[in-house]
């Protein structure tokens, strides 16, 4: 027992250190320059901006422009990006504007960024709140920051195929009584669950994958229970999203089932979603669902009527919430009225 104990002892020894030592290479290449600036994002959430003073084999002595002088290890890095002419940033002063480009020049108390809109400008230390690394869909056709899509992953209710990035998360209410939270395990697969009040809840686990440029497949299980009965019911689900996190339409097929029984006729959905404005989207969400009748045809098959359920209103967003407002409406196949106006209300916060 004790040699186990021993073997198991120097094995994470060993771990750690060729972990420790990946993680010195692999810093020791990117933080190569004393004359640039750099971001160091910190594992505890933190973040420093300055410059390398010092570089030794395990830590690094960091200038950083707010607090000065501070001893970095490299095992406390999570992400280190050099400032220079190929990386955008928006910079948010502290008079909450915001301007997006790439930082051409820096001096103690100054920085200078090319912007599309207004050109090169120059800001002062003094006045910069924030300062953050963005992609280039984050920038408008006019060059104006609009920030990312605080809930691309789903229209009120069914979602898209676009995934939640490793670590994000949400939480969504509807009616009050509908509670959700979803969560990031990886890129590609996001876990979640809910209740609905008093007595439904429900698991939602997806996959998705971006396989080429601005398209997305998908594929998950809405499964839900009670309880006061050991009745069971979901929807198993595949989806085909084209577009970005801003502009995007889904194509949704699943087939329900109600505990060992399952549907021979699939449900589906076609959901879109475009962003009218850095606070503003517009979005539907539309579903045609098999409802069996209690007829049969001549060889005794079951009748099939659709049920479709439309939506369609407006997504109010900020960095961390989204708000939507919408009206929804149903009509059946076989009936020529239809009832609009049944109102919609959910929130949504990232975290």
């Amino acid at each position: 027992m004790k040699s186990i104990n021993k073997i198991s002892a120097l094995s994470i020894l060993l771990l750690l250190n060729l972990s420790f030592s990946s993680y010195s290479q692999d810093f020791d290449e990117m933080i190569n320059d004393t004359s640039s600036f750099y971001h160091i994002y910190l594992k505890n959430g933190n973040k420093l901006i300055g410059k390398v003073e010092e570089k030794a084999n395990k830590a690094i002595s960091f200038n950083d422009i707010y607090i000065g002088n501070i001893t970095v290890l490299f095992m406390n890095i999570k992400t280190v990006i050099k400032e220079d002419n190929t990386s955008l940033f928006v910079i948010k002063t502290r008079t909450n504007n915001e301007y997006a480009g790439y930082i051409t020049k820096r001096e103690s108390d100054k920085i200078w960024l090319a912007t599309r809109n207004l050109g090169t400008i120059t800001l002062k230390q003094a006045d910069i709140d924030k300062i953050s690394r963005i992609n280039a869909e984050n920038i408008n056709i006019v060059g104006e920051y609009w920030f990312p899509n605080p809930h691309s992953s789903r229209y009120f209710f069914a979602p898209s195929a676009i995934n939640l990035k490793k670590g994000e998360g949400y939480y969504h209410n509807a009616y009050i009584l509908s509670n959700t939270a979803n969560y990031g395990l990886t890129d590609n697969f996001t876990i979640g669950g809910g209740i609905i009040l008093p007595y439904i809840f429900y698991i939602t686990p997806k996959v998705g994958y971006e396989v080429a440029e601005n398209i997305h497949l998908g594929a998950g299980l809405l499964f839900a229970t009670t309880s006061m009965d050991p009745i069971s019911a979901g929807i198993m689900y595949g989806l085909a999203t084209y577009g970005s996190n801003d502009h995007n339409l889904t194509l949704g097929v699943g087939y329900g089932f109600i505990s060992k029984e399952v549907m021979n006729k699939p449900i589906i959905t076609i959901n879109g979603m475009t962003r009218l404005g850095k606070k503003l989207a517009l979005v539907t969400e539309n579903w045609f669902i098999p409802i069996r009748d209690d007829y049969y045809d001549r060889n005794e098959n079951p009748i099939f009527t659709s049920v479709g359920v439309y939506t369609i209103g407006f997504r109010f967003m900020g960095e961390k919430y989204a708000f939507d407002l919408a009206l929804a409406g149903l009509k059946e196949s076989n009936l020529t009225d239809a009832f609009f106006g049944i109102p919609y209300i959910d929130f949504t916060y990232k975290f």
